[in-house]
């Protein structure tokens, strides 16, 4: 190991000299050589790796691949520091590229350098500008879980171990998420985790999901949440709007259904679970929905602009209309200028969307032929993993 480590260190002592001779570039060699040491770093034979990544530096001294593929052989074998040095090589040439498309790959090794010689603030700082530039960087998601663990801190490891292994499931790596699912279980048999507060964790990272659009990862997110704190009323409700746009009715109907008995006074999910039913094509209880709103608030402008909305989704114009005007009376009495705004602009939008509505006729309305209806966010195979818990990490 020492000597392998000299002959690096030595070699690059000796490129110093070289990087500002001019060169004709040999891009298809250089790409040859890299390619061929990468295979038989796969093998493990390092030494033949080196002597290829040897030549390629040779012959192109201001690409940084094979400085970086020159240290993950030096990270492998214990050798943090020489292959620190050769990052930095590599680095100060990819400054020189417009746009080098292997940053997070630096990054991430600039990382594990770090951690091996256990400069964990550093490591977490290269860790998280990976992940930064490639969001679904499973490895070094799972690394900043081994730093947090190291240091003791086990919610933020939990955290990061959990967004591991669910990557790593997506991306067919058994091995790395049989790893993650160890650590998840490791800490979980430690008793020190906050649970709450490790749920309130969960549920900030759903809603940053579905800032992102990212519902599969949303829903993982969430239910884990609820396992963790199953009071928490506002991330039922997220999750039962999560699997409406999914279609999934019966689940968004059972999570509604929860939020509404954990804060029975809630307008919103009250609503929403009308909305559902609606969707469903289930009248009745959409009905009682919204007569238990309206005993709750029958004053309110907002509640039935939302019903109007609703019925509308529901090609039920005649009743939109008529909840739509009661709308309008009640910001005016008000001086809701702001509700009237987006009143006349609702009822704008619906005219235009019902006479341009396929097989339109004056006393049929909206047929069956067109739908009014908003196209659900979930698109083809963007599903989440639903977690069983982390009791049961696999």
């Amino acid at each position: 190991m020492a000597m392998s480590r000299d002959i690096d260190e030595n070699f690059l002592d000796s490129l110093e000299n070289k990087v500002s001779r001019p060169r004709i570039p040999s891009g298809i060699s250089y790409g040859y050589l890299v390619g061929q040491a990468n295979l038989n770093m796969d093998e493990g034979r390092y030494g033949k790796a080196r002597e290829f990544l040897w030549k390629a530096i040779n012959l192109f001294p201001q690409k940084p691949d094979a400085y970086i593929n020159l240290a993950i052989i030096n990270i492998n074998e214990g050798q943090p520091e020489t292959a620190l040095r050769l990052l930095q090589n590599a680095q100060r040439y990819a400054s020189w590229q417009d746009n080098y498309f292997q940053q997070e790959i630096l990054a991430y090794n600039f990382g594990l350098c770090f951690f091996k010689l256990n400069n964990y603030q550093e490591a977490l700082k290269h860790f998280s500008e990976a992940i930064d530039i490639y969001s679904e960087f499973a490895e070094s998601f799972y690394y900043k879980g081994l730093v947090y663990f190291e240091q003791g801190k086990y919610e933020e490891a939990f955290t990061n171990f959990f967004i591991a292994r669910y990557l790593f499931k997506n991306q067919s790596k058994i091995h790395y998420q049989a790893k993650a699912a160890y650590f998840l279980s490791t800490i979980k048999a430690s008793g020190k985790l906050n649970e709450k507060s490790l749920a309130k964790a969960f549920y900030d990272l759903t809603k940053e999901e579905l800032s992102k659009g990212d519902l599969g990862k949303a829903l993982y997110f969430a239910q884990e949440s609820i396992y963790l704190n199953p009071q928490n009323a506002d991330i039922h409700f997220k999750l039962a709007v999560l699997y409406k746009q999914n279609k999934d009715y019966e689940n968004s109907i059972l999570y509604l259904e929860k939020a509404s008995e954990l804060n029975p006074e809630s307008i919103d999910y009250i609503l929403e679970l009308a909305s559902v039913y609606k969707l469903q094509g289930n009248h009745r209880e959409a009905k009682k929905a919204f007569e238990k709103v309206l005993s709750i608030d029958n004053e309110n402008p907002q509640i039935f602009y939302t019903m109007a909305t609703i019925y509308f989704q529901a090609d039920e114009f005649v009743a939109a209309k008529r909840h739509l005007k009661e709308a309008w009376r009640l910001a005016h009495n008000s001086q809701d200028d702001a509700m009237l705004e987006e009143i006349d602009e609702f009822r704008k939008n619906m005219l235009e969307s019902r006479s341009k509505a396929k097989g339109y006729s004056r006393k049929r309305g909206l047929t069956k032929q067109k739908k009014f209806q908003a196209k659900p966010l979930l698109q083809r195979n963007n599903y989440g993993t639903f977690s069983e818990g982390y009791i049961n990490p696999y």
